[in-house]
């Protein structure tokens, strides 16, 4: 980080050999004022120096276990984007499920939906705010925080693969999930998420609890039956109505998928 006194007039503050992809820091004013904020930038980040070689360096890894996740900000450099398509192939041809989620949100203004689509096609689980996969593939977003039910029609004619996707939706697309996955009902639950609740790292402790409930391999509960202490909202806040669907034998491990 830069010292107290600032950057120079005129340029921007920097620190090349830094790893991550921005930091702030506050410091007061010399007169015990509100103080400024101080926002670093890293041109690179790490995520899009990955590249395909790093990759087959860790396939061994790769191939050994449960999941692979991966995300939509090593698809926004083309070096990094190679390499998540090397991993999803590596992953796939070992029989390693892979959970692709749609950040950043606004991934519909960064990308064409041909550069997302082969990585839904190939996923098994998808998580994401449905307003981002209805603009990225054209359809009218949800209004007013309503269930995307809609869009469930739109991503089967889009995706040919049978992934499991957890649509975000509410009034600040946090509050709800959608779970569709074709040839099955669709179901709602809440994540807990209300007005006050702390934003920061709400979605992220979400969806690590969603995808331990996922690979538990536990079917759809009845209506009406307490929620598990497991269920991805009663890690968050509430318990949600649906589980997520017990591994098909088409892909389990171990052996190559298609």
């Amino acid at each position: 980080m830069p010292d107290r006194r600032g950057p120079p007039p005129g340029r921007r503050a920097r620190r090349p050999e830094r790893r991550v992809g921005d930091a702030a820091r506050r410091r007061r004013g010399e007169e015990g004022g509100p103080g400024v904020r101080l926002l670093v930038v890293q041109d690179e980040p790490p995520a899009r120096r990955l590249a395909a070689a790093d990759v087959r360096a860790a396939a061994a890894g790769i191939e050994d276990a449960d999941v692979l996740a991966v995300d939509g900000y090593s698809l926004l450099a083309p070096a990094s984007r190679e390499a998540l398509h090397e991993a999803v192939r590596t992953a796939r041809a070992a029989g390693t499920r892979v959970v692709f989620d749609v950040v950043p949100h606004d991934i519909d203004a960064r990308l064409t939906a041909s550069c997302v689509l082969p990585v839904l096609e190939r996923a098994d689980l998808v998580v994401s705010e449905a307003h981002t996969l209805a603009r990225l593939l054209g359809h009218a977003p949800p209004i007013g925080g309503r269930e995307p039910r809609d869009l469930l029609p739109v991503l089967d004619r889009a995706v040919s693969g049978g992934p499991l996707w957890l649509l975000r939706f509410g009034p600040t697309s946090l509050e709800r999930v959608l779970v569709h996955q074709r040839g099955r009902p669709p179901e709602a639950y809440s994540t807990g998420y209300a007005p006050g609740t702390p934003r920061a790292g709400y979605g992220d402790r979400l969806t690590s609890c969603e995808l331990y409930w996922w690979l538990s391999g536990a079917e759809p509960r009845p209506a009406g039956r307490p929620p598990p202490p497991a269920s991805p909202a009663a890690c968050a806040g509430s318990a949600p109505g649906w589980r997520a669907a017990r591994r098909s034998p088409a892909s389990a491990r171990p052996g190559p998928r298609r």
